[in-house]
C-alpha cells in the first residue's frame, strides 16, 4: 500500500521536476527574456544578451530551487516525451 501511495501517477521519473513544477520554471524563463528583450536591450543594445540571460536563469534557478542541472536533465526528458511537454507548453 506505502509503495502504491508513493508512486508517481504522472509516469515522470523522481529526478526529473514535475510537470507543474516544469511549467513554472519555463514561464519564468520566458519572462525573463522577455524583460530582457523589451527593457535592458532597449537601454543598451551593446549588452551581451547571452550572459544576461544566463544571469536571470540562475535566478529563476534559485528562486525553483532547482540547478542548472536539474532543469536541463528535466527539459531533456520532456523534449523526448512530445506528448507531456505540449501539456507543459499548452497549460
Amino acid at each position: 500500500v506505502i509503495l502504491t501511495a508513493c508512486k508517481n501517477t504522472k509516469g515522470v521519473p523522481e529526478n526529473i521536476m514535475p510537470p507543474k513544477k516544469m511549467q513554472a520554471v519555463l514561464w519564468d524563463m520566458m519572462r525573463a527574456d522577455q524583460f530582457i528583450a523589451d527593457y535592458m536591450l532597449s537601454k543598451n543594445p551593446a549588452m551581451n544578451k547571452t550572459a544576461e540571460s544566463l544571469t536571470y536563469y540562475q535566478q529563476v534557478f534559485t528562486i525553483h530551487q532547482i540547478t542548472k542541472e536539474d532543469f536541463q536533465r528535466s527539459f531533456e526528458y520532456y523534449k523526448s516525451h512530445p506528448d507531456l511537454f505540449r501539456q507543459i507548453l499548452d497549460s
